[in-house]
């Protein structure tokens, strides 16, 4: 088969062209530090590299869930802590209420502070979202004669794709299942105005069963803060495999890069100097 000049000519054009594209793409490779830049560079490693990078996606949600639900936590534990330690004033106004008469009045105040302090606390926020209105986050769940107007909503926290921690801390869980604190308060407020030391010392026990009770949800949260670190801990190292996976499948060498660079570079101006001698016509050719 007789091979033309012309042909001749494409062919080594086209070998020029193909050698000054392994030279660009090796540049984008250095340039961006990644083996992969598109999915013509390597269509099976781009579609792992996006399923990982979707993969990491999610991951990182998870972590933000997580951190996002240990702020609640703290504001939950630090908002019954503080309940707790009125309750223990509360109680032990019963406890010493018989032993001066003359101060019923001062101590049914203080027992209705303490209430008005209690309903505070049980209508607290965490940002905009109120903790214990159940899904009404949006309103305050308790008015001031504790009636509640929340729902029985619980708060879930995804921390995987099919695990999740669930809150049930809505308002009538915590604050009036077992025993309605507000009504015990109240009672307890009237029996010391009216000097009843009877029903006054009926209250010790409501108090105590509510104190016992709060205890235990607090201790369900505390559980819950366990499962979200044992969460996170696992994350936090699947997540490092799956960078240091995607790096792999990703990540150029560069130093490989540089060399192969400069042995192209090397090969592609040997080209030219060649192609240059071939490409020009001969007067022979030209007359012909």
């Amino acid at each position: 088969m007789r091979v033309t000049h012309q042909t001749g000519s494409e062919s080594v054009l086209s070998n020029l062209r193909r050698q000054r594209g392994q030279i660009l793409k090796t540049q984008e490779t250095i340039a961006s530090g990644k083996r992969v830049n598109r999915a013509s560079d390597d269509p099976r490693g781009m579609s792992r590299i996006l399923d990982t990078r979707q993969l990491l996606s999610s991951l990182n949600q998870y972590q933000r869930n997580i951190t996002q639900g240990e702020l609640r936590i703290d504001a939950l534990e630090t908002t019954l802590a503080t309940v707790d330690d009125f309750l223990a004033r509360a109680r032990n106004i019963v406890a010493h209420a018989g032993q001066d008469t003359d101060m019923q009045a001062v101590l049914a105040d203080e027992v209705a502070k303490i209430r008005e302090q209690v309903v505070q606390l049980a209508n607290n926020r965490l940002n905009d979202t109120y903790l214990f209105a159940g899904n009404n986050t949006a309103t305050a769940p308790f008015l001031g004669d504790g009636t509640y107007t929340g729902d029985s909503g619980s708060y879930h926290i995804r921390v995987g794709q099919t695990s999740e921690v669930v809150l049930q801390v809505d308002g009538n869980t915590v604050f009036k299942d077992t025993e309605d604190i507000f009504l015990i308060l109240e009672e307890l407020q009237i029996a010391l105005e009216s000097g009843d030391s009877v029903q006054v010392q009926s209250q010790a026990a409501p108090l105590a069963r509510f104190q016992e009770h709060l205890q235990n949800v607090r201790a369900e949260i505390g559980g819950s803060r366990d499962q979200m670190e044992t969460s996170a801990s696992y994350l936090d190292n699947f997540i490092h495999k799956m960078e240091t996976y995607l790096a792999d499948m990703e990540e150029a060498d560069l130093t490989e890069a540089v060399l192969a660079l400069q042995l192209q570079n090397t090969v592609y101006e040997a080209a030219l100097v060649a192609a240059g001698d071939l490409l020009q016509p001969s007067l022979l050719q030209f007359l012909r």
